[in-house]
C-alpha cells in the first residue's frame, strides 16, 4: 500500500476577508485511496497557514510515496515550487498535479520538470491505477486521462478517461476536525458536468455529461456535516445548479 500526501500550494495572494472553502478534489481523491487501503494525508497550505518550507519539513517528516497536487491557473506558480521542493527532498518521488490548471493546460502544466504526470479529467480512479503503475504494474500509457512527458521530452496525452457513471459510488470526502475549524463554509458536489458550452466558462473546455447523485446520497452527507461541525453557509461546487428543476 502506498503512502500519498495531497497538497493545496500555498495561496497566491493574501485572502483578505473572502470565504475560506474546502478543497474538495483532494478530499474526493483522499477518500478513494484511503478506501482501497492506502494511506493519505490533506495539507491545505491555505488553512494550516504552510509555508514552502514548512511542506518541505512535512515532506521529510511523512516520507510519502506519492505527492499530489491540485491547483487553478493562479495558484500553478506555487504548485510548480512544492514540486521541485519535493524533488529537492527525494527525487524519486513521483508529483502528481490535478485540478483545473491540469485539466485545460496539461503541456503548461508540465513545463517544469518536477511535475512528472498531469491528470486530465477527474482523479479518483487516476490516481489508484498510477499507483498500480508505480508499483510495477503496467505503464504510464496504460492510465487513461493522464499527461506525461515521453522519452524526447514532449507531453503525451493517453486516451481520455470515461467519466464516473454513479456518483453514489464515490465516498463522502475525508475531513478533518483541524481543517473544518477554519473553513468558513462546507463544500459539497451535487452533480458533475455541464451541456453547455459558453464561452466565458472554463467548463465548456472539459465538455462533460451530466451526472447527479441521489438526493438521500446528498442529504447523508451535508446531515452528516451539519451534525458533527455544526452548521455554516453551504455551498454546493455544481457545474451548473439548475440543471434539473425537479
Amino acid at each position: 500500500m502506498a503512502r500519498v500526501l495531497l497538497v493545496q500550494p500555498p495561496p497566491a495572494t493574501r485572502n483578505k476577508g473572502g470565504s475560506l472553502a474546502e478543497p474538495i478534489g483532494l478530499e474526493y481523491v483522499a477518500s478513494m485511496l484511503l478506501s482501497k487501503g492506502h494511506e493519505a494525508e490533506i495539507l491545505d497550505a491555505w488553512v494550516d497557514g504552510a509555508s514552502l518550507g514548512d511542506i518541505g519539513d512535512r515532506v521529510r517528516a511523512w516520507k510519502p510515496d506519492v505527492v499530489g497536487l491540485t491547483a487553478t491557473s493562479v495558484l500553478m506558480p506555487n504548485a510548480w515550487e512544492v514540486a521541485k521542493g519535493v524533488k529537492a527532498i527525494d527525487p524519486s518521488i513521483p508529483v502528481v498535479v490535478g485540478g483545473a490548471h491540469a485539466i485545460y493546460e496539461p503541456a503548461w502544466t508540465l513545463e517544469v520538470d518536477a511535475v512528472d504526470v498531469a491528470i486530465v479529467g477527474e482523479g479518483e480512479d487516476a490516481i489508484l491505477e498510477l499507483l498500480d503503475v508505480w508499483n510495477g504494474a503496467g505503464s504510464l500509457d496504460d492510465v487513461a486521462g493522464i499527461a506525461y512527458r515521453g522519452e524526447d521530452g514532449r507531453m503525451v496525452k493517453t486516451r481520455s478517461r470515461e467519466y464516473t457513471a454513479h456518483l453514489d459510488r464515490l465516498p463522502f470526502p475525508v475531513r478533518n476536525d483541524r481543517h473544518m475549524e477554519g473553513y468558513t463554509l462546507y463544500e459539497v458536489v451535487g452533480k458533475r458536468g455541464c451541456p453547455f458550452k459558453c464561452s466565458f466558462c472554463g467548463a465548456s473546455a472539459d465538455h462533460r455529461k451530466v451526472r447527479f447523485r441521489t438526493p438521500e446520497n446528498v442529504l447523508e452527507e451535508v446531515t452528516e456535516l451539519f451534525g458533527r461541525y455544526g452548521k455554516k453557509k453551504l455551498y454546493f461546487n455544481d457545474d451548473v445548479f439548475t440543471i434539473n428543476k425537479q
